[in-house]
């Protein structure tokens, strides 16, 4: 038996908007383990700057629903609305920061240089991160750089193991 991918391009982004909200509400991402650039990179790439804004609107509202009420897994998740409030000002400022960066590289290009164009994309983030979450979030500065530290390796595993068969899958719907 065959495992079935989902094959409807509305189907895949209310699939990574919901490992995207996961992602976001998991205590890991206080550690620098996250998909949040993993997800959006390759959904801009593929399907451009518009469902990249939607996915973190949509994943910001229900995160601040969710911080501001109890639940049965308060245990796993952060809780905090000025984290929230912060990732929706840094996040599409980062995605913004990749439409000119996305238009002049062109697709061709940035999949033959994926691990790079990517690395380069998770720097710029890392430098809207940590410039917000000080501010916006009132997060420590050596806390924010810590999450950053962490997050460049973690992040180039992913883009170099299994970030190519992702972006690939993605945009055989752009």
């Amino acid at each position: 038996s065959q495992v079935s991918t989902p094959s409807n391009p509305f189907m895949v982004l209310a699939l990574l908007t919901v490992m995207l909200l996961l992602t976001r509400l998991s205590i890991l991402v206080k550690v620098g383990i996250g998909f949040v650039t993993f997800i959006l990179f390759p959904v801009q790439l593929a399907f451009g700057f518009f469902p990249v804004l939607a996915m973190i609107l949509v994943t910001s509202a229900i995160y601040m629903y969710i911080a501001t009420k109890p639940t049965p897994f308060d245990f796993m998740i952060t809780k905090g609305v000025q984290s929230a409030f912060a990732q929706t000002v840094y996040y599409p400022l980062w995605a913004l920061t990749m439409v000119p960066i996305i238009r002049i590289l062109g697709t061709t290009y940035i999949v033959e240089h994926l691990t790079l164009v990517y690395m380069i994309s998770v720097l710029i983030y890392i430098a809207y991160m940590v410039f917000a979450l000080p501010i916006l979030a009132r997060e420590p500065v050596p806390i924010a750089l810590i999450n950053g530290m962490v997050m460049i390796p973690v992040q180039f595993f992913l883009m170099t193991y299994i970030g190519k068969g992702f972006v690939n899958y993605l945009l055989a719907f752009g």
